[in-house]
Formats: C-alpha cells, sequence, structure tokens
C-alpha cells in the first residue's frame, strides 16, 4: 500500500511541471533578481520542513503537502524566468531530472533577460 501512494505521489510531482506550464505560460517573464529571491524563499522552506518533519509524525504529512506546493511554485517561478530569458517554457521539464536541475536553475539566474540582451545589441 505504501509503495502505491509512493507511485501516486511521484506521479503527481512529475505532472506539476505541465501544470505550471499551463497557467503560467502567458504571465510576465520574472527578472533574474526576483527569481534568486524566491528561489531561495522556496529552499528555504524546503529546509524548514523537513527539520520539522522529523521532530513529529503529523509534521511528516504537512511536509509532504509543503513538497508538493514548493514544487509547484518553482515549476511556476520556472515558466515565467523561460519567458523572461526568451527561452522555451517546455524546459521546465528539465527540472525533473537529479543534478540538472541544480545547473539549469543556476543558468536561469545567470542568463540576462530578452529586453537587458536587446539594449546590449542596440548599444
Amino acid at each position: 500500500m505504501e509503495t502505491w501512494l509512493l507511485l501516486v505521489f511521484v506521479v503527481f510531482l512529475m505532472a506539476l511541471p505541465a501544470l505550471a506550464i499551463h497557467i503560467n505560460r502567458n504571465k510576465p517573464g520574472m527578472q533574474r533578481r526576483a527569481f534568486l529571491i524566491r528561489i531561495i524563499g522556496l529552499f528555504v522552506v524546503g529546509i524548514v520542513m523537513g527539520a520539522l518533519s522529523e521532530t513529529h509524525e503529523v509534521m511528516g504529512f504537512v511536509a509532504g503537502l509543503t513538497t508538493i506546493v514548493v514544487a509547484y511554485f518553482s515549476y511556476a517561478f520556472t515558466v515565467q524566468r523561460l519567458t523572461d530569458a526568451g527561452w522555451s517554457v517546455w524546459l521546465t521539464f528539465v527540472q525533473v531530472l537529479p543534478l540538472i536541475n541544480l545547473l539549469f536553475t543556476i543558468a536561469l539566474m545567470i542568463v540576462p533577460s530578452k529586453e537587458q540582451e536587446a539594449a546590449l545589441m542596440e548599444a
């Protein structure tokens, strides 16, 4: 029974990027600084919930729900940042791959937005 629930949880987490793309596709892009601040905030929430989940059984359930929320917002912020950078929003699925997602997030923090790149080309 526990394996079944874990499988459903993993499949749901894999579907979150598609949901984030669908909802956030037409929203304006997100600048590098805003992306960095929000991703760090999500990271801190994840660490706090992970620490609390080990202290109490009920917190384990709450940490699971928080994981879903944090994952969704991480994907949503990535979609908005990809839009700002001028990249395909379907690259959001790269965040599902372990270790590659870290390099991808760092790249999104470094790459300038379309407007900044256009301004540099004109100057």
